[in-house]
Protein backbone atom coordinates (compact mmCIF):
# COMPACT_ATOMS: atom_id res chain seq x y z
CA UNK A 1 0.00 0.00 0.00
CA UNK A 2 1.26 3.13 -1.03
CA UNK A 3 2.43 6.17 0.97
CA UNK A 4 -0.08 9.10 1.38
CA UNK A 5 1.49 12.85 1.26
CA UNK A 6 -0.19 15.72 3.83
CA UNK A 7 1.86 19.02 2.75
CA UNK A 8 5.51 17.96 2.86
CA UNK A 9 5.25 15.19 5.30
CA UNK A 10 4.97 11.56 3.96
CA UNK A 11 2.39 9.44 6.11
CA UNK A 12 2.20 5.04 6.56
CA UNK A 13 -0.28 3.91 4.37
CA UNK A 14 -3.77 3.32 6.48
CA UNK A 15 -2.66 6.10 8.63
CA UNK A 16 -5.70 8.98 9.08
CA UNK A 17 -4.71 12.68 9.49
CA UNK A 18 -5.29 14.54 12.92
CA UNK A 19 -7.70 16.58 10.91
CA UNK A 20 -10.05 14.21 10.47
CA UNK A 21 -9.84 12.20 13.59
CA UNK A 22 -12.44 13.86 15.52
CA UNK A 23 -14.63 13.00 12.97
CA UNK A 24 -16.64 9.39 12.60
CA UNK A 25 -14.41 6.99 10.83
CA UNK A 26 -16.99 6.74 7.90
CA UNK A 27 -16.32 10.81 6.58
CA UNK A 28 -13.25 10.45 5.55
CA UNK A 29 -14.15 9.10 2.25
CA UNK A 30 -16.87 10.82 -0.27
CA UNK A 31 -19.88 8.43 -0.07
CA UNK A 32 -23.24 9.72 0.83
CA UNK A 33 -23.21 7.96 3.85
CA UNK A 34 -20.43 9.83 5.56
CA UNK A 35 -22.02 13.01 4.59
CA UNK A 36 -25.49 11.94 6.02
CA UNK A 37 -23.49 11.30 9.18
CA UNK A 38 -21.54 14.62 9.03
CA UNK A 39 -25.03 16.07 8.77
CA UNK A 40 -26.20 13.88 11.76
CA UNK A 41 -23.38 15.09 13.60
CA UNK A 42 -23.30 18.69 13.39
CA UNK A 43 -27.17 18.78 14.10
CA UNK A 44 -26.80 16.97 17.44
CA UNK A 45 -24.07 19.71 18.30
CA UNK A 46 -26.47 21.84 17.31
CA UNK A 47 -28.91 20.49 19.44
CA UNK A 48 -26.81 20.35 22.65
CA UNK A 49 -26.09 24.08 22.12
CA UNK A 50 -29.69 24.97 22.40
CA UNK A 51 -30.35 22.87 25.50
CA UNK A 52 -27.22 24.28 27.11
CA UNK A 53 -28.66 27.89 25.81
CA UNK A 54 -32.16 27.20 27.27
CA UNK A 55 -30.87 25.80 30.88
CA UNK A 56 -28.51 28.57 31.22
CA UNK A 57 -30.82 31.66 30.08
CA UNK A 58 -34.40 30.36 30.92
CA UNK A 59 -35.04 31.63 34.82
CA UNK A 60 -34.31 29.59 37.46
CA UNK A 61 -37.80 29.92 39.23
CA UNK A 62 -39.77 29.43 36.07
CA UNK A 63 -37.66 26.64 34.79
CA UNK A 64 -39.03 25.08 37.98
CA UNK A 65 -42.50 26.26 38.18
CA UNK A 66 -42.08 28.66 41.47
CA UNK A 67 -44.66 31.41 41.75
CA UNK A 68 -43.37 34.97 41.79
CA UNK A 69 -45.21 35.44 45.69
CA UNK A 70 -42.93 32.46 46.80
CA UNK A 71 -39.06 32.91 44.99
CA UNK A 72 -38.23 34.96 48.61
CA UNK A 73 -38.23 31.91 50.01
CA UNK A 74 -35.46 30.48 48.28
CA UNK A 75 -31.59 30.89 46.84
CA UNK A 76 -29.87 30.35 44.14
CA UNK A 77 -27.51 27.38 43.98
CA UNK A 78 -24.57 26.53 41.15
CA UNK A 79 -25.09 22.82 40.16
CA UNK A 80 -23.55 20.77 37.70
CA UNK A 81 -25.97 19.21 34.98
CA UNK A 82 -25.26 17.49 31.64
CA UNK A 83 -26.42 18.12 28.48
CA UNK A 84 -26.33 15.59 25.58
CA UNK A 85 -23.11 14.77 27.45
CA UNK A 86 -21.72 18.63 27.95
CA UNK A 87 -21.41 19.32 31.20
CA UNK A 88 -22.98 22.55 32.11
CA UNK A 89 -23.33 24.92 35.49
CA UNK A 90 -27.20 26.39 36.26
CA UNK A 91 -28.65 28.01 38.88
CA UNK A 92 -31.05 25.86 40.67
CA UNK A 93 -33.81 26.98 43.38
CA UNK A 94 -33.16 25.20 47.29
CA UNK A 95 -35.24 26.41 49.91
CA UNK A 96 -33.83 28.31 52.66
CA UNK A 97 -34.51 27.11 56.15
CA UNK A 98 -37.33 27.40 58.67
CA UNK A 99 -37.04 29.59 61.29
CA UNK A 100 -35.82 28.53 64.38
CA UNK A 101 -38.80 27.70 66.91
CA UNK A 102 -37.18 29.70 69.99
CA UNK A 103 -37.08 32.40 67.50
CA UNK A 104 -40.36 32.32 65.99
CA UNK A 105 -41.96 31.99 69.55
CA UNK A 106 -40.40 35.25 70.27
CA UNK A 107 -41.49 37.34 67.10
CA UNK A 108 -44.99 35.86 68.70
CA UNK A 109 -44.84 37.10 71.78
CA UNK A 110 -43.48 40.61 70.68
CA UNK A 111 -46.36 40.83 68.30
CA UNK A 112 -49.16 39.39 71.01
CA UNK A 113 -48.07 42.05 73.20
CA UNK A 114 -48.27 44.54 70.45
CA UNK A 115 -52.23 43.68 69.82
CA UNK A 116 -53.04 44.34 73.63
CA UNK A 117 -51.52 47.47 73.67
CA UNK A 118 -53.47 48.32 70.40
CA UNK A 119 -56.66 47.24 72.56
CA UNK A 120 -55.75 49.00 75.79
CA UNK A 121 -55.81 52.10 73.19
CA UNK A 122 -59.29 51.15 71.85
CA UNK A 123 -60.31 50.62 75.05
CA UNK A 124 -59.46 54.51 75.94
CA UNK A 125 -61.17 55.62 72.47
CA UNK A 126 -64.22 54.00 72.99
CA UNK A 127 -65.07 54.00 76.44
CA UNK A 128 -65.83 57.13 78.12
CA UNK A 129 -65.55 55.58 81.61
CA UNK A 130 -62.38 54.57 81.07
CA UNK A 131 -61.49 58.06 79.92
CA UNK A 132 -62.95 59.88 83.38
CA UNK A 133 -61.09 57.63 85.55
CA UNK A 134 -57.88 58.27 83.94
CA UNK A 135 -56.38 61.00 85.94
CA UNK A 136 -52.92 61.51 88.23
CA UNK A 137 -55.75 61.85 91.02
CA UNK A 138 -57.67 58.77 90.88
CA UNK A 139 -56.00 56.59 93.24
CA UNK A 140 -57.48 53.39 92.19
CA UNK A 141 -55.88 54.49 88.25
CA UNK A 142 -52.43 53.95 90.02
CA UNK A 143 -49.86 50.92 90.01
CA UNK A 144 -48.26 49.51 93.15
CA UNK A 145 -49.83 48.99 96.55
CA UNK A 146 -51.73 52.00 97.09
CA UNK A 147 -53.49 51.36 93.68
CA UNK A 148 -54.10 48.05 93.74
CA UNK A 149 -55.67 48.78 97.41
CA UNK A 150 -57.82 51.30 95.59
CA UNK A 151 -58.59 48.73 92.94
CA UNK A 152 -60.12 45.95 95.46
CA UNK A 153 -61.98 48.52 97.31
CA UNK A 154 -63.81 49.77 94.30
CA UNK A 155 -64.27 45.97 92.95
CA UNK A 156 -66.33 45.55 96.32
CA UNK A 157 -69.01 47.35 95.47
CA UNK A 158 -69.65 45.56 92.25
CA UNK A 159 -69.78 48.26 90.20
CA UNK A 160 -69.71 47.50 86.03
CA UNK A 161 -67.67 50.83 85.68
CA UNK A 162 -64.83 49.85 88.27
CA UNK A 163 -64.68 46.24 87.02
CA UNK A 164 -63.99 47.80 83.60
CA UNK A 165 -61.08 50.27 84.43
CA UNK A 166 -59.33 47.60 86.56
CA UNK A 167 -59.13 44.81 83.97
CA UNK A 168 -58.10 47.80 81.49
CA UNK A 169 -55.39 48.84 84.04
CA UNK A 170 -54.30 45.10 84.37
CA UNK A 171 -54.34 44.34 80.90
CA UNK A 172 -52.08 47.42 80.28
CA UNK A 173 -49.43 46.60 82.79
CA UNK A 174 -49.58 43.45 82.08
CA UNK A 175 -48.69 43.69 77.89
CA UNK A 176 -46.17 46.91 78.95
CA UNK A 177 -44.09 44.44 81.35
CA UNK A 178 -44.21 41.15 78.67
CA UNK A 179 -42.91 43.47 76.18
CA UNK A 180 -39.86 44.46 78.78
CA UNK A 181 -39.31 40.77 78.76
CA UNK A 182 -39.51 40.67 75.06
CA UNK A 183 -36.84 42.81 74.65
CA UNK A 184 -34.34 41.57 77.06
CA UNK A 185 -34.80 38.28 75.21
CA UNK A 186 -34.65 39.84 71.98
CA UNK A 187 -31.50 41.15 73.01
CA UNK A 188 -29.96 38.21 73.78
CA UNK A 189 -30.75 36.09 70.31
CA UNK A 190 -29.74 39.19 68.18
CA UNK A 191 -27.16 41.48 69.99
CA UNK A 192 -26.26 42.46 66.22
CA UNK A 193 -29.51 44.71 66.83
CA UNK A 194 -29.97 47.82 69.26
CA UNK A 195 -33.31 47.75 70.54
CA UNK A 196 -35.59 50.32 70.82
CA UNK A 197 -36.93 50.93 74.51
CA UNK A 198 -40.43 52.14 74.60
CA UNK A 199 -41.80 54.55 76.44
CA UNK A 200 -45.21 52.78 78.23
CA UNK A 201 -47.94 55.42 79.75
CA UNK A 202 -50.18 54.36 83.13
CA UNK A 203 -53.47 54.18 83.42
CA UNK A 204 -53.09 57.42 85.75
CA UNK A 205 -52.00 59.46 82.63
CA UNK A 206 -55.02 61.52 80.73
CA UNK A 207 -56.81 60.01 78.07
CA UNK A 208 -54.23 62.14 75.30
CA UNK A 209 -51.28 61.24 77.58
CA UNK A 210 -51.92 57.69 77.18
CA UNK A 211 -52.88 57.91 73.99
CA UNK A 212 -50.25 59.54 72.31
CA UNK A 213 -47.07 57.34 74.69
CA UNK A 214 -48.91 54.06 73.99
CA UNK A 215 -49.06 54.85 69.76
CA UNK A 216 -45.25 56.24 70.13
CA UNK A 217 -44.85 52.66 71.91
CA UNK A 218 -46.62 50.43 69.11
CA UNK A 219 -43.74 52.42 66.94
CA UNK A 220 -41.22 51.60 68.49
CA UNK A 221 -42.37 47.59 68.65
CA UNK A 222 -43.12 48.24 65.36
CA UNK A 223 -39.51 48.59 64.41
CA UNK A 224 -38.31 46.33 66.52
CA UNK A 225 -40.33 43.42 64.71
CA UNK A 226 -39.05 44.72 61.58
CA UNK A 227 -35.55 44.56 62.27
CA UNK A 228 -35.47 40.97 63.58
CA UNK A 229 -37.17 40.03 60.76
CA UNK A 230 -34.41 41.55 58.63
CA UNK A 231 -31.75 39.95 60.31
CA UNK A 232 -33.24 36.32 60.16
CA UNK A 233 -33.59 37.49 56.49
CA UNK A 234 -29.60 38.11 56.45
CA UNK A 235 -29.16 35.02 58.41
CA UNK A 236 -30.90 33.45 55.29
CA UNK A 237 -33.90 32.28 57.18
CA UNK A 238 -37.17 31.58 55.33
CA UNK A 239 -39.14 34.73 56.30
CA UNK A 240 -41.82 35.84 54.04
CA UNK A 241 -44.78 34.50 55.93
CA UNK A 242 -43.36 36.91 58.62
CA UNK A 243 -42.82 40.23 56.19
CA UNK A 244 -46.81 41.31 57.06
CA UNK A 245 -47.30 40.00 60.21
CA UNK A 246 -47.13 43.34 61.99
CA UNK A 247 -50.33 44.24 61.30
CA UNK A 248 -51.34 47.50 63.53
CA UNK A 249 -51.09 50.28 61.73
CA UNK A 250 -50.50 53.33 64.52
CA UNK A 251 -51.77 55.83 62.16
CA UNK A 252 -55.14 54.39 61.92
CA UNK A 253 -55.33 53.88 65.80
CA UNK A 254 -54.20 57.83 65.86
CA UNK A 255 -57.18 58.96 63.60
CA UNK A 256 -59.92 56.90 65.34
CA UNK A 257 -58.76 58.72 68.68
CA UNK A 258 -58.90 61.89 66.41
CA UNK A 259 -62.43 61.09 65.88
CA UNK A 260 -63.25 60.22 69.40
CA UNK A 261 -61.98 64.01 70.95
CA UNK A 262 -58.76 62.79 72.15
CA UNK A 263 -55.73 64.88 71.23
CA UNK A 264 -52.96 62.78 70.44
CA UNK A 265 -50.54 65.20 68.52
CA UNK A 266 -47.11 64.46 69.82
CA UNK A 267 -44.91 67.15 71.19
CA UNK A 268 -42.52 68.09 68.51
CA UNK A 269 -39.07 69.18 69.27
CA UNK A 270 -38.18 70.97 66.13
CA UNK A 271 -38.37 75.09 67.04
CA UNK A 272 -41.18 76.62 65.42
CA UNK A 273 -43.36 74.16 64.96
CA UNK A 274 -44.62 72.54 68.18
CA UNK A 275 -47.14 69.38 68.53
CA UNK A 276 -50.10 70.18 69.98
CA UNK A 277 -49.86 73.87 69.71
CA UNK A 278 -51.11 76.46 67.12
CA UNK A 279 -48.42 76.36 64.24
CA UNK A 280 -47.67 79.31 62.29
CA UNK A 281 -49.92 79.69 59.26
CA UNK A 282 -47.96 83.06 57.08
CA UNK A 283 -46.73 82.07 53.66
CA UNK A 284 -43.43 82.21 54.31
CA UNK A 285 -43.86 79.76 57.61
CA UNK A 286 -41.42 76.68 56.64
CA UNK A 287 -42.58 73.78 54.85
CA UNK A 288 -41.82 70.07 55.63
CA UNK A 289 -42.39 67.22 53.40
CA UNK A 290 -42.60 63.02 54.40
CA UNK A 291 -38.97 61.02 54.59
CA UNK A 292 -37.67 64.70 54.93
CA UNK A 293 -34.69 64.83 58.03
CA UNK A 294 -34.44 67.33 60.54
CA UNK A 295 -31.87 68.20 63.38
CA UNK A 296 -32.72 69.59 66.56
CA UNK A 297 -30.90 69.04 70.36
CA UNK A 298 -28.29 67.01 68.86
CA UNK A 299 -30.99 64.73 67.44
CA UNK A 300 -32.52 63.88 63.85
CA UNK A 301 -35.68 63.51 63.17
CA UNK A 302 -38.18 61.73 60.11
CA UNK A 303 -41.15 63.85 58.88
CA UNK A 304 -44.08 61.01 58.94
CA UNK A 305 -46.78 62.74 58.95
CA UNK A 306 -47.42 66.15 57.42
CA UNK A 307 -51.68 66.86 57.66
CA UNK A 308 -50.55 70.18 58.41
CA UNK A 309 -47.64 70.76 56.53
CA UNK A 310 -46.05 73.78 58.89
CA UNK A 311 -46.95 71.50 61.72
CA UNK A 312 -45.30 68.18 61.25
CA UNK A 313 -45.23 64.70 62.96
CA UNK A 314 -42.15 63.83 63.86
CA UNK A 315 -40.46 60.29 64.76
CA UNK A 316 -36.55 59.95 66.29
CA UNK A 317 -34.09 58.17 63.76
CA UNK A 318 -30.36 57.08 64.89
Amino acid sequence: MANRTIGRFKLPAGTRSSANSNLPKNLNGNSNAGIGTLLGFMLSQQKAQQAQQAATTQDPFDRFGIPPEARTDYNLKPRFDSVNGTPISVNVPELKPEIPEADSTLITSGRNNAAGIKRSIQDVIGSKNIQGRMSPFNLSAHSGFIGDLASKIEAMTNSKDAAEFNEFKSRTNRMFQNYRKFVTGSQAGFPEIQFLTPNFPQASDPPSKFVSTALSALEDMKQNDQMIVDVLDQRGMRTRSLKDGFNIAPDDLRSQAIQAGINVNPTNPIPGAPGGFPAKKSATARRYQLGQILAANGKHYEVVGVDDPNDPDLKEVA
